[in-house]
């Protein structure tokens, strides 16, 4: 490309001598083409066009440098830290589940428990020797066993606390000692004897159809224990009963107010004298030793019974439920007395 002094525009004159070409305006500086002719612009021979703006290009995601050092280290201390954590609350947890399961035997006591099926007292214990089913007097199909022996300790006074078991006739409070011995009577009444001496380490030997001579090797062996104990005898309704009727009753109860003649407390029961001779003279007997014995007393069950209906049976003979009460409050009281209370 060449300048020329003069533009095309301003020259009249064109060079007609010149190379076609590309040529320079000195004074305006545009470029034209000379085509041996005539004078062609740059903008007229430059076809003008748009660009569309590219979309920008979305930033690459930074890598993530791997954990220096210092940081592998904090990490391994928290993960070190969190397993340390977890192991020692599995550790707890089986200590503790430890614990229960070694606590798993042991009842515990409430003062509100429910009593046991027996309906004794939740403060009691009971030990009961079965035998063949009898049948006790005038047909009353009442069935008994032979022995049960109740031990009751004070009252429970909080959780923890349990009466000792009944497993010898040796008592733990020799001052609370009670026996009593009886027949079907006392069979029947045993739950109420029961809960109205639940405070005192109570024995009871009562079985059905048994006479006073049939309990007199189990009234020495108690009595011969060396341990002070108040008594409750209520026997003598089987000796006096018919068919057949104990012509030796009054050596069967001189026997038995010798084994008992040095307790520290006697109560005897009078038979009901209703059923004859044999019942009357049973009754005259406990008269004259309680007179003849200070430690000697007696209830005249056998009239009491009947100063209302609902305390005997139509048998003459067995309290009711209402009969069973009334018998074990009267041998509370008298064993109350017995002690001074």
């Amino acid at each position: 490309m060449t300048e020329e002094g003069l533009s095309g525009e301003s020259s009249p004159v064109q060079p007609t001598t010149r190379k076609a070409g590309w040529y320079r305006d000195r004074k305006t500086g545009q470029r034209r083409f000379w085509n041996g002719v005539a004078w062609t612009r740059l903008s007229d021979v430059v076809t003008p066009f748009t660009v569309e703006p590219q979309p920008e290009p979305e930033p690459a995601a930074t890598p993530t440098a791997p954990p220096s050092g210092a940081e592998k280290k904090s990490i391994d201390s928290r993960t070190k830290l969190i397993a340390a954590s977890v192991a020692v609350v599995v550790l707890i947890l089986g200590i503790v589940a430890a614990v229960e399961l070694s606590n798993t035997g042991t009842t515990r006591v409430s003062t509100n428990q429910t009593a046991p099926a027996t309906a004794l007292p939740s403060d009691t214990s009971v030990v009961t020797t079965p035998v063949e089913a009898t049948t006790s007097p005038l047909g009353s199909g009442i069935t008994t066993t032979p022995l049960t022996t109740v031990t009751s300790s004070p009252a429970v006074t909080g959780p923890g606390v349990t009466s000792p078991p009944a497993t010898s006739l040796d008592v733990p409070n020799p001052a609370g000692n009670v026996a009593i011995v009886g027949d079907s009577i006392t069979y029947l009444a045993r739950t109420d004897l029961a809960h109205a001496l639940r405070h005192y380490n109570l024995y009871i030997d009562a079985v059905d159809k048994t006479t006073m001579a049939e309990h007199l090797q189990k009234i020495e062996q108690l009595a011969s224990d060396g341990q002070p104990r108040d008594w409750v005898i209520e026997l003598g309704t089987n000796d006096a009963l018919p068919e057949p009727s104990n012509p030796n009753w009054a050596t069967d109860f001189a026997n038995e107010a010798a084994a008992l003649q040095n307790q520290r407390c006697v109560v005897f029961l009078t038979v009901n004298p209703r059923l004859g001779s044999i019942a009357t003279g049973i009754n005259g007997a406990i008269a004259d030793a309680v007179a003849t014995h200070s430690n000697f007393h007696s209830i005249d069950w056998g009239d009491i019974e009947f100063r209302k209906s609902q305390w005997l049976q139509s048998d003459g003979i067995h309290p009711t439920k209402a009969g069973d009460v009334e018998l074990a409050k009267l041998e509370h009281q008298a064993i109350r007395g017995c002690q001074g209370q």
